[in-house]
């Protein structure tokens, strides 16, 4: 195990394995962390295979880390807006916002020009208002470059100010996520070589 010595951490930053989804360590004040508590929930992040859990084959030959990151703060001090551009074959044909993801997620879809797509997936959907974030045009450059020729992936970027990288999925949801309405899976579906 390395070890990294908490004062060359940020005050505020987040702590995620690469070889899987969902599980976050939020750290809002790294000299009141209880380092115990973070290095074991952690541990038991490390010991969990996601290419058996939910079939996702991409993590089977990763090998398994810790990342600490910097918190990034949207607008309000909280986590900022989610935006998960789908790209396939390179370009990017819907972008999903996620909103308030540690308290209250919701989300919404919108297309290339911004705008409001009427299906959901697994989440509620936002109904508040939107407005494009201002670098979405290139964020979506950016999420063309890295999505390259894949018949599908989906590349997450943030935006505080100036576009920054996520992730890279190839199965959201683990490819289980429930559309509303249901033909979605379909017409999604068709976008697919």
């Amino acid at each position: 195990m390395r070890t990294v010595s908490s004062g060359i951490l940020p005050k505020k930053f987040v702590i995620k394995a690469n070889h899987e989804s969902g599980r976050i360590l939020i750290v809002n004040d790294r000299d009141a962390v209880n380092w115990k508590q973070a290095y074991e929930q952690t541990f038991r992040w490390l010991e969990q295979d996601y290419s058996e859990m939910w079939a996702e084959w991409q993590y089977r030959w990763i090998e398994r880390q810790l990342l600490i990151e910097e918190f990034l703060e949207g607008e309000d001090g909280m986590s900022p807006r989610d935006y998960k551009f789908f790209c396939f074959r390179g370009r990017v044909e819907m972008v999903q916002i996620d909103f308030d993801r540690f308290l209250n997620h919701t989300r919404t879809f919108v297309g290339r020009n911004f705008e409001v797509l009427q299906f959901g997936l697994q989440y509620a959907r936002y109904l508040g208002a939107l407005v494009p974030p201002p670098n979405f045009s290139t964020m979506i450059g950016i999420a063309e470059a890295l999505a390259g020729r894949a018949s599908f992936i989906r590349v997450d970027l943030y935006d505080v100010g100036r576009p920054i990288f996520g992730e890279l999925t190839l199965s959201p949801e683990a490819g289980l996520g429930k559309f509303d309405p249901p033909e979605y899976d379909a017409i999604l579906g068709r976008l697919m070589p």
